[in-house]
């Protein structure tokens, strides 16, 4: 989208000139600019720039095939060591046969500059919002629809907020001061292999494959739609009060919740073939619902890996159980029931792999598992049912990781500034280098973005920035299906990626399931893409993963094919039955 080649002529440009006064992010040391078309992400940079110029990057824009009636944003950001200080967004449409020139600056006049932008279908121009939505023309009727949020219309030029009440997006969603309002507002998300559920109020939803009754509904039933799970009725042991947390595995799920007062309590279903509910050992029924012994520490976190599961406990020690195969549970004699993985005190996270774990202890990042390709970070390549810290390229541990996420065959954490390092096999372009590269010590990703929180899933990356930004990287094809990067198709990406549904949004919570992936945003939507299928195993599979209701066993029917940006995900008040 933007426009390349030395004194080359367009007939249709538009050319976005941005300003910023020296006053306005004195720090600031680089410029981020992303270009937008159809609210999709076409371009993205990062520029040294001198803050004693006022004049910061120009931007020449052509739409993309010569399309007219298109409309782009570009958003700006001033950035001070990776982190954004000021934000600028201007957005319009074009011309046919005409240059037009938008001035537009940080420094902007109390109407833009307070606001830090116009909004959907406006733009900040020498310093006022200008109208910035059209109506197409009327040799192209799919065009005429205005340009703005789904509760605004273009009115007069400019995006207005339609009235309260309004019906849009989800059944029973209504439009609330411009902005639609889930009627059942999502809180966070968990992505397995085959099986999503959801938080809702602290209310459980589950969909997908229910082979082994991992989604938790009734044997032999899978839902390609999310279903609020009863937990009422027989077969449930005491009530949950509210869901803190789910993890779900390849055939089984773990719910943590509460009990009445300060208590956490865990309860698993699916298949217990080895030992992955922690209730008993060597049995391969698929068991009900079943909640753990009261003997049990009062969890903090759960996360489960393919046929593993691990937790927190409020002391800081880190407990595992199922299958230890490659050492992905610790150093433990056998399956079946928790045991600590060592008698440290400390642990503050853990994140589970198909067959590793990595968890935080004082600032170090420490795994042990499958360690083959390298994703203990070690240094080594070779398994090893111990934690070891994850060194840099001088086989020193670094200590001031906060956060980890354990995939399949690689891993990344998060160091004190919020910058990302990652390790292990770099097929995807994971790390940023020689595509299929073996990462043996943690290396930092190349990215100015700073991070809070990731997800991962073999080696693919999603991630929460500082400032709630969506970004994903790494490998975008694979067994499980393609597109989960959430970036419009199914390329690898070496550096992480910008994902959003609308030029702007924030997001509160991603997680990254086999060859799919699900995120909500700030204000409870809940969102989906990727395979919506799943390649048989020697099993017969019933997918619906995505719970956009194609069915199961299928990809977008109108497509055919992976759903390659997010799409809504709608939940019902409805108990399953």
């Amino acid at each position: 989208m933007l426009a390349g080649g030395c004194g080359r002529e367009t007939a249709t440009q538009v050319i976005v000139r941005l300003y910023a006064d020296p006053s306005v992010a004195p720090e600031a040391d680089a410029l981020r600019v992303s270009v937008l078309g159809e609210g999709r992400l076409r371009e993205e940079r990062v520029d040294p720039v001198s803050r004693e110029q006022t004049l910061l990057a120009v931007v020449p824009l052509v739409p993309e095939g010569g399309d007219a009636t298109r409309s782009f944003e570009v958003v700006a950001e001033l950035l001070a060591g990776g982190r954004s200080q000021a934000t600028l967004r201007v957005g319009g449409g074009y011309e046919a046969g005409s240059l037009r020139f938008i001035d537009a600056g940080f420094d902007a006049e109390p109407e833009c500059a307070q606001r830090g932008d116009c909004g959907p279908g406006s733009t900040c121009q020498e310093g006022r919002c200008v109208g910035a939505c059209f109506e197409g023309g009327a040799d192209d009727p799919a065009r005429e629809a205005p340009r703005c949020a789904e509760c605004e219309a273009c009115v007069r030029g400019r995006c207005q907020p339609l009235p309260t009440g309004n019906a849009c997006g989800c059944p029973g969603d209504t439009c609330m001061a411009g902005r639609c309002e889930p009627q059942v507002p999502a809180s966070d998300v968990w992505a397995g292999e085959h099986q999503t559920c959801a938080n809702a109020s602290g209310n459980l939803y589950c969909w997908g494959n229910n082979h082994a009754r991992r989604v938790g509904l009734g044997p032999g039933t899978s839902s390609d739609v999310p279903v609020r799970i009863d937990t009422t009725v027989p077969g449930w042991p005491e009530a949950p009060r509210s869901v803190v947390s789910v993890a779900p595995g390849a055939d089984h799920t773990c719910l943590l919740w509460t009990r009445p007062g300060p208590d956490r309590a865990r309860t698993c279903w699916g298949w217990n073939g080895r030992g992955a509910l922690g209730v008993a050992a060597n049995s391969t029924e698929a068991f009900a619902p079943t909640e753990a012994p009261a003997s049990e520490p009062d969890w903090v976190e759960l996360v489960a890996g393919r046929f593993h599961t691990c937790g927190l406990a409020p002391d800081g020690q880190l407990w595992c159980w199922g299958s230890n195969s490659r050492g992905q549970a610790g150093p433990a004699p056998s399956e079946g029931l928790p045991r600590l993985v060592d008698m440290r005190r400390g642990w503050t996270q853990v994140s589970a792999g198909d067959e590793m774990t990595c968890g935080v202890i004082e600032g170090r990042a420490e795994c042990f598992g499958s360690g083959i390709e390298g994703e203990l970070g070690n240094g080594m390549r070779q398994d090893s049912p111990v934690p070891s810290c994850v060194v840099d390229a001088d086989g020193e541990c670094i200590d001031d990781f906060f956060y980890v996420a354990a995939g399949s065959t690689a891993a990344c954490g998060l160091r004190g500034d919020g910058a990302v390092w990652c390790w292990g096999d770099n097929e995807g372009g994971l790390l940023g280098v020689e595509e299929g590269a073996l990462v043996l010590r943690a290396a930092p990703v190349d990215t100015t973005l700073r991070f809070r929180r990731l997800t991962m899933l073999r080696r693919s990356v999603c991630g929460l920035t500082v400032e709630g930004q969506l970004a994903c990287w790494g490998d975008n094809r694979g067994r499980f299906g393609g597109g989960h990067l959430g970036v419009g198709d199914r390329e690898p990406r070496a550096r992480p990626t910008l994902v959003s549904v609308d030029p702007g949004d924030r997001w509160q919570s991603v997680s990254m399931g086999a060859g799919y992936a699900c995120g909500v945003r700030v204000g409870g939507e809940l969102y989906c893409w990727g395979s919506n299928d799943a390649p048989s195993t020697g099993i017969a599979v019933a997918a619906g993963r995505l719970g956009l209701g194609f069915g199961l066993d299928v990809d977008d029917p109108a497509t055919g094919r992976d759903v390659l940006t997010p799409r809504r995900v709608c939940l019902s008040d409805a108990l399953a039955r």
